[in-house]
């Protein structure tokens, strides 16, 4: 083989030649010169960089840390927020979550102090920092803890009238109960009920020692963000007991009592009743309790007097209390119909009486313990012209108005009464109403609207109607509305709270009801009227009267002698007969024509 090196070169010059060579082919081998040199350098920085993310992470040289945690509770509501106050890393955690974690990062070695900002709702909770909320960031920290309980919060309200003893309200829902004591003006349910719960509260035992009875408005809604306190329960007195004036019964006439059984509204005679008219008492006709419960007053149209009987445990009747009975005109001119009380004289309570005087008139007595004494000292000027024959009479005790419908006039006659003394004045304008044959006239109870009946004719002859009159401050009427009821409608009867009224029907046997608007007075037939009065074929009804707790409707049976009773459906104001309804209330002749219940 031939040689490749020159003839000369030395043996040192072949090493130094060798050696270079061989760098020449590690150098290739390796990636070459500078530029693949620094890729290299990057390269091996980027390792170590992915090899410390899992314990941090950092941008341009720093690291940072993660914090986070778990919550138990659960949470239930919405809207958690945690935050770091150091660093501003915060977290909003969806409801139902286990863990959570704070964004962004923080640096390595910070301090960190996490709490929670704002608590979740729907329902409220209370959320709170229980474990790890404070230290310094050396490694993702993941042992933070966050405990959440769902809030708890009372339930109540206000009770208005509570004069008894007894009452017990129920949420149906927690089944927790209150027992306020006699005369409280709120309650508090036992125990608490979870915000996100509903609640159900309810009357579920009325009071006694006065019986009452209690509504609830507002008792369903759900606890959400603090106790409930909007709950209203309104309380009101059964009516204790029924009076009826029959004035063809008997030889004079009668006077029938009556107890309420506040659950069921069952009528019970009272002992001895009826009662039959005494001494010179004849033909009791139209009826009136005393404010203080103690006394009724009678209206004798034969005997032209009023009776005073005192009324006793029980609804016994003592007829004609000391100085009883009080004459009401010259004898054979005068027959008192109807009556009408004042309660709120200044002095003392006012009757007003609605007379068929030669003239026809109103007549105005001032009543102190039962016993009555013309408002002027003198009958005679204490008489007030009104229409011919006032079969109803009305009495607006807020604005000082009094009413009456004059049935053969025929018009509606107004007065102003005159504060501290209860004589009367007649009002401008006054006859009022285009009717043909006006009979009862009653004021509703919260507004200035009157209600009037109108046969048509006299005797009733074809279907009547019922009429509402608005009134300003003048006392002036304007009619706003008439409604078609049965044939000859009579009394008028609404509810203390405005809700319904009542026409009885004397010559078709019905009673026809309608709801009340408050603000405008507008009347609304219910749903199934007129409803009949009883099962007998003509049974006349001539009076109703709604009890005191607008629970109980009694609409007194002319011809049949009897009373029937109603339940008023308190949304609707439909009305059911009571079991054993209707009830005797005669000793042997014509029924009633007045009703009124204390």
């Amino acid at each position: 083989m031939n040689s490749i090196l020159p003839r000369h070169t030395s043996l040192a010059s072949v090493r130094t030649l060798a050696l270079a060579i061989c760098t020449s082919v590690i150098l290739a081998a390796c990636g070459g010169g500078g530029d693949k040199t620094t890729s290299s350098s990057s390269s091996s920085s980027s390792s170590s960089s992915s090899s410390s993310s899992s314990s941090g992470s950092s941008s341009g040289g720093a690291v940072t840390y993660t914090l986070g945690g778990t919550i138990v509770g659960p949470l239930s509501g919405a809207g958690l927020v945690i935050k770091d106050s150091v660093s501003g890393a915060h977290a909003t955690v969806a409801a139902s979550s286990t863990t959570f974690t704070l964004a962004p990062a923080v640096a390595k070695g910070a301090s960190y102090a996490v709490s929670v900002t704002t608590q979740p709702t729907a329902p409220s909770e209370v959320c709170s920092v229980t474990a790890g909320g404070t230290g310094v960031a050396n490694a993702n920290v993941t042992n933070i803890v966050v405990t959440c309980a769902v809030s708890h919060f009372t339930v109540g309200g206000t009770i208005a009238g509570y004069t008894g003893s007894g009452l017990v309200l129920t949420d149906s829902i927690s089944g927790h109960t209150a027992a306020p004591a006699s005369a409280a003006g709120s309650f508090t349910l036992a125990g608490t009920s979870n915000s996100g719960t509903t609640y159900n509260v309810t009357v579920t035992t009325q009071p006694t020692a006065p019986a009452q009875f209690c509504t609830v408005t507002g008792g369903v809604g759900n606890v959400t963000t603090a106790p409930i306190t909007s709950i209203g329960v309104a309380c009101k007195n059964v009516g204790k007991y029924v009076f009826v004036a029959s004035p063809n019964d008997n030889t004079n006439g009668s006077v029938a009592a009556f107890t309420i059984a506040p659950l069921t509204g069952v009528l019970t005679p009272a002992t001895n009743s009826p009662y039959a008219e005494v001494g010179g008492d004849l033909a009791p006709t139209g009826l009136a309790v005393d404010p203080s419960g103690a006394f009724l007053y009678v209206a004798n149209s034969g005997s032209e007097d009023v009776s005073t009987y005192a009324i006793g445990a029980g609804g016994v009747l003592t007829v004609d209390v000391a100085g009883s009975p009080f004459p009401t005109g010259t004898d054979g001119t005068n027959q008192p119909f109807s009556l009408a009380i004042d309660p709120t004289g200044a002095a003392a309570p006012y009757l007003y009486v609605g007379s068929n005087d030669t003239t026809s008139v109103i007549e105005a007595f001032s009543i102190t313990a039962g016993a009555l004494t013309p408002v002027t000292g003198v009958l005679a000027t204490s008489t007030y012209p009104a229409g011919d024959i006032p079969y109803g009479i009305a009495v607006d005790s807020t604005n000082g108005f009094v009413y009456s419908a004059n049935v053969f006039a025929p018009s509606i006659t107004g007065f102003s009464i005159a504060a501290g003394t209860g004589q009367l004045t007649a009002l401008g304008g006054n006859p009022f109403g285009a009717l043909a044959a006006p009979y009862a006239v009653t004021a509703y109870p919260t507004a200035q609207f009157i209600y009037v009946t109108d046969t048509l004719a006299f005797p009733a002859t074809a279907a009547g109607t019922v009429n509402e009159y608005s009134y300003d401050n003048t006392g002036a009427l304007t009619l706003v509305q008439s409604k078609a009821v049965g044939k000859g409608p009579e009394s008028i009867a609404i509810d203390p709270a405005g809700k319904f009224l009542y026409v009885t029907n004397s010559q078709d046997g019905t009673v026809s009801g309608f709801t009340v608007d408050p603000t405008t007075g507008n009347l609304t037939a219910i749903a199934g009227s007129p409803f009949p009065s009883s099962a007998a074929t003509v049974d006349t009804p001539t009076a109703a009267a709604v009890d005191p707790s607008s629970q109980y409707l009694y609409v007194a049976n002319g011809d049949a002698g009897t009373i029937s009773a109603f339940t008023i459906n308190a949304t609707t104001g439909v009305l059911t007969a009571i079991t054993g309804s209707p009830f005797p209330c005669v000793i042997g002749g014509e029924g009633p024509q007045a009703i009124v219940i204390e």
